[in-house]
């Protein structure tokens, strides 16, 4: 049966780990909600799976435009459900990344609570933000609990990461990788680093393609690109370079300022590297409790430094206990688990 998800990235690897152990049954298809309903009328399914809602904002000039668009999108949906199609909402973000027309997104996720049959969150602290952000009108009863997937055996053979590593060759670097984004904060370490004195015992690394409509990229490189220890690797990185770029570095680094789940997160967890990220609740839900130490306080000066030299410095048994945890909750949350408990989900609201 095809479910229509609005929105599937091309790039982002969530649909295809989170269809892992459902393809034979469930195909996951990029629409919108009119494509839904021209699937429904055709018999094609009545599954519509929302994700990454800000998306339908993005394109919008103005607020009006956005506002606009919020509105569109609700009045659909009370069209599709009212010709018998399912819906499902996946929350992933605590705000859009680029934090375009915030009060749309806000008004229209105030709507989905109420018009969608299922709401999804990766963690309990979803449900906090949802709760604050829809004024304490969130339907519980709708809640299911799906956490992100790992991506174990993705990007590299599993076997390959059950075998004890001793740490990477070559000096200490940590690394941020991924869509080089504002949100992320990556200037943040890169400040840090460049003001310490004395210059501090490792070196970092940025691994990853800035986008084309920010200036974020351009401003790292103007302020960084001469720091000696700073390495500015901007491209994208193919899917057989990933795991050998994540091992060889000491750890990895989530600087960032506002999120709820994150896909380095798990692709760190995945491949059992030591990750230093904000001290947040769903950031301790998420990371075993050994590689708790490695979390900093956003608001306490040098917080952030610290905990990467600890990072680095983790060697012999100490760093092989981190990895072996991590591995481990990696493996709780596999993606062929968490695939069953999405394809469970969709069998009872179609009452299969």
């Amino acid at each position: 049966m095809i479910v229509y998800n609005h929105t599937i990235y091309r790039e982002n690897p969530y649909h295809e780990v989170l269809h892992k152990a459902i393809g034979g049954r469930y195909r996951p298809v990029r629409g919108d909600v009119d494509r839904a309903i021209e699937g429904l009328r055709a018999g094609e399914g009545r599954l519509l799976h929302l994700h990454w809602e800000e998306h339908c904002l993005r394109p919008c000039r103005t607020g009006a435009e956005a506002r606009a668009a919020a509105g569109h999108l609700l009045e659909r949906l009370g069209a599709y459900r009212a010709l018998g199609g399912r819906t499902l909402w996946t929350v992933h973000n605590l705000m859009p990344h680029e934090l375009e027309h915030p009060d749309a997104f806000l008004a229209l996720r105030r709507g989905l609570a109420g018009a969608v049959d299922r709401i999804l969150v990766h963690g309990l602290e979803a449900v906090s933000v949802l709760a604050a952000q829809t004024g304490g009108e969130l339907p519980r009863e709708r809640l299911f609990y799906l956490p992100h997937p790992s991506y174990l055996g993705l990007y590299e053979d599993e076997a390959l990461s059950e075998r004890p590593a001793a740490g990477p060759a070559g000096p200490p670097t940590a690394l941020l990788f991924g869509k080089v984004r504002r949100y992320k904060g990556f200037d943040r370490l890169l400040e840090a680093y460049a003001a310490a004195s004395p210059r501090p015992a490792f070196a970092v690394r940025v691994v990853g393609q800035p986008l084309a409509t920010d200036s974020y990229g351009p401003e790292l490189q103007a302020r960084f690109a001469g720091v000696p220890g700073i390495e500015l690797d901007f491209r994208h990185v193919p899917d057989g370079e990933v795991a050998p770029t994540l091992r060889a570095a000491s750890c990895l680094v989530l600087p960032y300022e506002r999120f709820l789940t994150s896909g380095a997160a798990m692709l760190g967890l995945s491949l059992g590297l030591p990750t230093v990220a904000p001290d947040t609740p769903q950031m301790r839900e998420l990371l075993p409790a050994v590689a708790h130490d490695l979390l900093y306080a956003r608001d306490e000066p040098g917080s952030l430094l610290r905990a990467v030299e600890r990072a680095v410095a983790l060697a012999g048994e100490a760093r092989e206990v981190t990895r072996r945890a991590l591995l481990r909750r990696a493996r709780h949350l596999r993606p062929e688990r968490v695939s069953r408990l999405l394809g469970g989900l969709y069998d009872s609201l179609l009452d299969v």
